[in-house]
């Protein structure tokens, strides 16, 4: 149940996420967003709209020839314009294996 509800937008919707992320950063605070990748514009129009600056973002994709399917975003409460596109991430090897480098990182 709350896989659907992180995923489906059951009870509140990217609009609604981004607002509530403005209102409790303070200013020069960041917010952090993964997101399917497809769904890029709509991000970073929400995260524009409220007043939080898209300053990064990279892609991620399952190997080398797929096209990326999760969006990572990094927004800066008050910052100024102006983003940092990030190398794609690829997470697996030619074998479906994840690379080790995938293995290694922590977000924390």
């Amino acid at each position: 149940k709350s896989k659907a509800f992180a995923r489906h937008e059951i009870t509140l919707n990217l609009k609604e996420v981004c607002a509530c992320a403005k209102k409790h950063l303070k200013f020069g605070g960041r917010f952090y967003v993964c997101i399917d990748a497809s769904r890029t514009a709509e991000l970073l129009f929400e995260l524009k709209s409220v007043g939080l600056e898209p300053k990064k973002m990279f892609y991620s994709q399952s190997s080398l020839g797929a096209s990326p399917s999760i969006l990572f975003v990094e927004a800066i409460n008050g910052g100024k314009e102006g983003i940092k596109v990030l190398p794609n991430v690829i997470v697996n090897d030619q074998d479906g294996n994840y690379l080790e480098s995938v293995k290694k990182m922590r977000f924390e």
